[in-house]
C-alpha cells in the first residue's frame, strides 16, 4: 500500500483487514518509526495502526520514495523472502501542491507529478512478473472537470488513467479509479466544499470500500466512482461541458 499513511491510506488499511488481508506493508515518504510503542507527542496515525493491528492483521511499515527504483525493489524482494509473495498493490501516493500553469516551471510540474508518474512506472517493473489479485491506482474525479491550480495533479491523475488502458492485463489486474473525494478523508479533509460548484457529492468511506470491492471483483481498466450532485450550478453549463451524463433508471 504505497501511500500507507495519509488519510485515504489508513482508510484502505481497515479496507484491506476487512478483506481478510494478513499482512500489509505500508510504504510512504513518512517515517512512524515503532508504532507499537506508545509515546507522548506521537502520531495519531500510529495509534489508529495498533487499532488495525488489534483486528489481527500484521502491519509492515517501510519509508521509501515510491520513486526510487532501487529502493523499491529491494523492498520488494525484503517482502518476497518475509512473506512469500505479493498479492496485490494500491498505489495512492500524491502531491498535491500547486499554483496556476503559468505559475509552474519546468521542475514544480515535474515534482509534482513525480509520486504518480514515476511511481506507477516503478511498481509496474518491480512487479512485472508476478500474477496479482488487485493493482489499483488512485486517481482523481478532477480529471473530468479540472480546477483552478491543479494543472500538475489533474495531469498526474490522467497519466495514470492513461497507463492503466494501456498496461492493464489479465496477469497484473491493473485498474485506475478516479476517485471523487471521500468525506473528511484525505486532500478533501483539508479542502472547503462548495456543494453548489461541485459535481459529485463526497463519498462515505462505506460507499468507497463498497465500489472498491465490485471493482477489484469484476475488473476493468479504468473508471470513474461518485455520487453526482444533481443541485450544482455546474450543470447550468452542461452545453459546454468536455463530458455527458447519461441517467439509466434501474
Amino acid at each position: 500500500l504505497v501511500g500507507g499513511l495519509g488519510g485515504i491510506g489508513i482508510k484502505l488499511d481497515k479496507f484491506l483487514v476487512k478483506r481478510g488481508c494478513a499482512n500489509i506493508a505500508l510504504i510512504s515518504r513518512k517515517d512512524c518509526g515503532d508504532f507499537r510503542k506508545a509515546k507522548a507527542g506521537e502520531m495519531t496515525v500510529c495509534k489508529e495502526l495498533r487499532e488495525i493491528e488489534k483486528s489481527g492483521c500484521h502491519l509492515e511499515c517501510v519509508s521509501a520514495d515510491v520513486t526510487d527504483f532501487d529502493r523499491m525493489k529491494d523492498i520488494r524482494d525484503l517482502l518476497m523472502n518475509k512473506y512469500g509473495a505479493i498479492r496485490g498493490i494500491m498505489h495512492c501516493a500524491a502531491n498535491n501542491e500547486g499554483n496556476r500553469f503559468k505559475e509552474n516551471d519546468f521542475d514544480d510540474f515535474e515534482r509534482l507529478m513525480k509520486a504518480k508518474v514515476r511511481g506507477v512506472k516503478v511498481l509496474e517493473e518491480i512487479t512485472r512478473d508476478m500474477e496479482l489479485d488487485f493493482f489499483v491506482l488512485f486517481s482523481s474525479a478532477i480529471c473530468i472537470t479540472g480546477g483552478s491550480g491543479c494543472s500538475s495533479y489533474i495531469a498526474g491523475n490522467m497519466y495514470l488513467t492513461e497507463f492503466a488502458k494501456r498496461y492493464s492485463n489479465a496477469k497484473n489486474k491493473l485498474v485506475s479509479v478516479q476517485w471523487s473525494a471521500w468525506r473528511q478523508t484525505g486532500l478533501a479533509k483539508y479542502n472547503n466544499v462548495d456543494k453548489d460548484k461541485e459535481l459529485f457529492i463526497p463519498l462515505e468511506p462505506v460507499c468507497a470500500y463498497t465500489a472498491l470491492e465490485e471493482i477489484i471483483e469484476n475488473g476493468c481498466s479504468y473508471i470513474t466512482v461518485g455520487k453526482v450532485n444533481h443541485e450544482s450550478h455546474i450543470w447550468k453549463m452542461k452545453d459546454i461541458l468536455p463530458f455527458r451524463f447519461e441517467c439509466v433508471k434501474e
